[in-house]
């Protein structure tokens, strides 16, 4: 009974997938399954009944390599998970652990998740479709840890968009999912820090972002990082349905470097959206930090869509990322 409570709990969590219940496979009155270990047709043989279970939820091609039990620390070892198809929305783990804890009242909940090497990929269409789980669902994680990571969204004309050097902390992670089809609603904290976000030709290091999820949104209190010869502090959010991912909005203090040889860097209030169907656009006051000509024109090649109006002392940048004037 124990080992298949924490089979349910490793469904419920890592996948927002609901506890089997009676007269489904796996559920209470079939047969329980042996108990795995790292080795050993058990842990393989386990790691296809969990497979085939999040198949059926997910609707999406998943493999997992084996899957073990520690039943003295109750935890539940998957390695070598892979969800999704090349060219559509995929994912792949080389590691979770997922410790179960004794709840008040009975039952088991979800103590603690770590993940491990995280690799994602979609493409960035994919979000206009919305973020939507197939099955009701209703988790809570106390802690949750991502111990490096890689996000990748391939973008319209092959630009890509990369976060890489990825950690992340959660806690107190509640993910409920009303019905069948609903976009999920999650509450909890979020710190996370990345080692670089590519975006075309340009480059960010040094990321940190503090965060809340609050129902539909993520509430960012604070993204902070550095690029362009300069620095950023911006704050906003990231809201979502079951039709859309977005828009992401952002605004702060930016500082950039100069624009061309012999120009002044750059100072002060930017506002940044983004959105899945109409890409995305910066706008802002900036005034010239120091002496110097700033440059008639000017653009960077493999950039993704980005529409540009900025206010730079008495004149204007308008144009793309690609492509842009200033008068």
């Amino acid at each position: 009974m124990r080992l298949r409570c924490a089979f349910a709990c490793l469904l419920a969590c890592g996948f927002l997938l609901p506890a089997p219940v009676r007269g489904e496979p796996g559920g209470r009155g079939a047969k329980a399954p042996r108990k795995g270990s790292a080795k050993g047709d058990g842990g393989q043989d386990l790691a296809r009944l969990v497979a085939e279970r999040l198949r059926e939820r997910l609707g999406v091609p998943v493999r997992i390599g084996e899957v073990a039990y520690q039943l003295f620390e109750s935890t539940f070892v998957a390695r070598r998970i892979a969800l999704g198809a090349p060219g559509l929305v995929s994912l792949s783990v080389a590691e979770v652990r997922l410790r179960t804890s004794l709840l008040q009242g009975g039952g088991r909940g979800v103590e603690r998740v770590q993940v491990r090497e995280l690799a994602a990929s979609l493409p960035a269409a994919q979000l206009g479709r919305g973020l939507r789980v197939a099955q009701a669902a209703k988790v809570r994680v106390e802690h949750g840890q991502v111990e490096g990571g890689t996000i990748r969204v391939v973008c319209e004309g092959g630009a890509r968009v990369e976060l890489a050097g990825l950690r992340a902390t959660l806690r107190g992670l509640a993910i409920q999912v009303d019905k069948p089809g609903a976009a999920p609603r999650l509450e909890g904290q979020v710190t996370l820090t990345a080692e670089r976000l590519t975006v075309g030709a340009l480059r960010f290091t040094e990321l940190s972002l503090e965060a809340r999820f609050s129902e539909h949104e993520l509430v960012i209190e604070r993204l902070a990082g550095k690029g362009l010869d300069g620095a950023f502090a911006l704050k906003g959010g990231l809201v979502w349905s079951k039709s859309a991912v977005g828009p992401l909005s952002l605004a702060g203090r930016a500082e950039v470097g100069p624009l061309g040889q012999g120009a002044p860097a750059l100072v002060g209030q930017i506002s940044v959206v983004a959105h899945s169907r109409r890409g995305l656009s910066v706008t802002g006051q900036l005034e010239p930090k120091g002496a110097g000509t700033l440059p008639s024109a000017g653009g960077l090649p493999g950039l993704p869509t980005v529409k540009m109006q900025l206010a730079i002392g008495k004149r204007t940048l308008r144009g793309t990322g690609t492509r842009w004037r200033l008068r």
